[in-house]
């Protein structure tokens, strides 16, 4: 049997769902997603507040690692910027990495500056350091990194 959907009236309601077929494109050979196309990092500053906003937008049937998230600073590597707070997340048991929280949907994080503005630790040419790995059920990423001047 072969079911032919033409209809818009067809498309714009619930009956997809109602059949089982919303994944109807979603074979098992479709190819994953680059890392770039899964986890989409837009990064906004805030001065007056001293502070970045980072928005991680994670595809459907994708997610990110809370404990493998990490911000330093390029002059500073080997110091973790302090004062991240993480919003609640999944808890999941991964086969490889052990009890992990993690994100999908949007992750929005404000990484503090101010301290580390009055240490006197941020220079005209100091970026800030963004690292993220990510998942689907059917493969884990490579750890990502970005760079921000700040």
């Amino acid at each position: 049997m072969i079911l032919i959907f033409n209809s818009q009236a067809f498309a714009d309601n619930n009956l997809y769902q109602n059949l089982g077929l919303e994944n109807i494109n979603n074979n098992s050979n479709s190819q994953p997603l680059s890392a770039s196309q899964a986890f989409v990092l837009n990064i906004l500053p805030d001065p007056q507040d001293q502070l970045i906003n980072l928005n991680f937008k994670i595809a459907p049937g994708y997610y990110l690692y809370q404990s493998r998230l990490a911000f330093k600073l390029s002059d500073q590597p080997a110091i973790q910027i302090p004062g991240i707070n993480y919003p609640e997340g999944i808890t999941r048991q991964d086969p490889a990495f052990g009890n992990q929280i993690e994100y999908t949907g949007n992750l929005t994080l404000e990484i503090p500056l101010k301290n580390l503005i009055s240490q006197n630790l941020i220079k005209p040419s100091t970026d800030l350091l963004i690292t993220y790995q990510g998942c689907s059920d059917q493969l884990c990423y490579p750890m990502q990194h970005q760079s921000f001047n700040l």
